[in-house]
């Protein structure tokens, strides 16, 4: 409609200018072109590496790693308390039967058999001088100047003076003892392997300070986890030492603990084997590989093919033309090294994929190529 003013007579309507309408033009396309079909995803199938399954041969081992200790070690402590005031010997050192550790401050105990030594005079005159009043009061007797009665007391008397002098007599024997306590001896020969104390120190009585192992009889000592106990015991043993590994000796079990470690919850156990006393020194590190027959329905298969699904381990199976993934649940009976052995959810001949299962969807198209354990069979 066009508005006419009282004085004027009809005109004509007003136009924008043509650039007054480009913005909006402009607008427009640029919705039309953003609401058109979405670019296509890429539907280039997955590449994934497979390995055809087969079944497992030879045996298991499992690796454990200990260390060389003495089948007879000696743990010896002081009999009595006191302040370490020498240390006679280091750790490494060999020393013999009978040769001295260490030794306490044996000033306490010096006193002690010197007051030791004061009883037994003490109760030496009480009972010299008892059997003097007794051979008297028997002359008295005879005379009948003392009664029956005082002299039987005169001859107790006597003789609880005598029993004085040999309970102070046994007190100045243990007094003396103690003395030659405060020196710590080597019970046999063998090699230090550990010192607990140090010069200044006051150790309880029975405390262990010194290890000494009797080289010779050797064996490694490992930690078993527990599900592996009963493997272990249906094992044969291997010992190898990390300064020579070429060589290996033949193992057998001496202990197994029947109760876990209650600070590492796992089973020591002791294997001991032959090898001179210069190729395995006490304190070196071992290795017990325990090797074990595998059943021939199990089937072998690296540990990256294993996942786990709704709680259940499973592996991918590639199948079909073209190439689907499918997801079947096995039982896992043995982990060794890279490798898991497996007694169900595969037959021989099956191709599984060796990697990235995780990332995979059940029935995804792949391009399964070869593995790179299997292109080096």
């Amino acid at each position: 409609m066009t508005l006419l003013k009282p004085d004027q007579g009809p005109t004509t309507p007003m136009r924008r200018p043509p650039t007054a309408l480009a913005p909006i033009v402009l607008a427009s396309s640029l919705m039309l072109a953003g609401c058109g079909e979405p670019p296509k995803p890429n539907k280039e199938p997955r590449v994934v590496e497979t390995l055809v399954v087969a079944p497992a041969g030879g045996a298991t081992s499992t690796v454990y790693s200990g260390q060389v200790v003495s089948r007879y070690e000696g743990r010896y402590g002081f009999r009595v308390a006191g302040m370490i005031v020498a240390k006679l010997v280091d750790v490494g050192e060999t020393v013999s039967a009978g040769q001295v550790l260490a030794r306490l401050d044996p000033t306490d105990v010096e006193l002690n058999a010197s007051g030791a030594d004061a009883q037994v005079s003490a109760a030496a005159a009480r009972a010299g001088q008892q059997s003097v009043d007794l051979a008297r009061a028997r002359q008295l007797a005879r005379e009948g100047f003392i009664s029956p009665a005082e002299l039987d007391q005169q001859r107790s008397a006597a003789q609880q003076a005598g029993a004085q002098l040999r309970v102070a007599q046994a007190q100045r024997a243990s007094a003396s003892r103690q003395v030659s306590y405060t020196a710590l001896r080597a019970e046999r020969s063998g090699v230090v392997t550990s010192f607990q104390g140090d010069v200044g120190q006051v150790v309880p009585a029975g405390q262990p300070v010194v290890t000494v192992a009797t080289p010779g009889a050797i064996e490694a000592a490992i930690s078993i986890p527990e599900g592996d106990v009963a493997a272990l015991r249906a094992s044969s043993l291997r010992v190898q030492l990390w300064s020579d590994p070429a060589v290996t000796y033949a193992g057998r079990i001496r202990t197994l603990s029947p109760a876990a470690n209650p600070q590492t919850r796992t089973f020591d156990a002791k294997v001991s084997f032959d090898a001179p006393a210069t190729a395995a020194p006490i304190g070196s590190t071992a290795q017990v590989v325990a090797q074990q027959a595998v059943a021939g329905q199990s089937l072998r298969v690296p540990v990256a093919a294993v996942t786990r699904r709704d709680g259940r381990a499973v592996v991918a199976v590639v199948t079909g033309t073209p190439a689907r993934v499918t997801f079947r649940p096995v039982q896992v009976t043995a982990v060794q090294d890279n490798a898991v052995l497996l007694s169900s959810g595969l037959r021989p001949g099956d191709r599984i994929v060796t990697a990235g299962v995780q990332l995979l969807q059940a029935g995804e198209i792949v391009r399964a190529v070869p593995s790179t354990a299997e292109r080096a069979r």
